[in-house]
């Protein structure tokens, strides 16, 4: 199974619990669901990056909104862009029921 490394994004064995690429701790990454999205945004496979885009959208991630801004903007990938376009719609409509670590 291809798995991925969330802190450097290289490619690794989904066993290991120690990247060897930037041996990062994967057991204990300190980060909150919300932080581990937003930097999935960076991940290599497109597929991955569109999910990623509505689960943020999905999980009213408010914190999200400039990042989402600069995947809709900067994203090579259009059907990313277009996900980051519908995740900020969400997001933007929805501004008052934002979660507390939104903005």
């Amino acid at each position: 199974m291809i798995a991925f490394c969330t802190h450097c994004w290289a490619e690794i064995d989904a066993a290991v619990t120690k990247c060897a690429h930037c041996n990062a701790d994967l057991a204990s990454d300190p980060r909150t669901y919300s932080e581990k999205l937003v930097a999935a945004l960076e991940h290599p496979m497109p597929e991955v990056r569109k999910r990623i885009c509505w689960l943020i959208g999905e999980n009213k991630i408010g914190s999200a909104i400039p990042y989402l801004v600069k995947v809709a903007d900067h994203d090579s990938d259009l059907f990313v862009g277009r996900a980051a376009r519908a995740a900020l719609t969400v997001l933007l409509k929805g501004a008052s029921g934002l979660t507390a670590d939104c903005l």
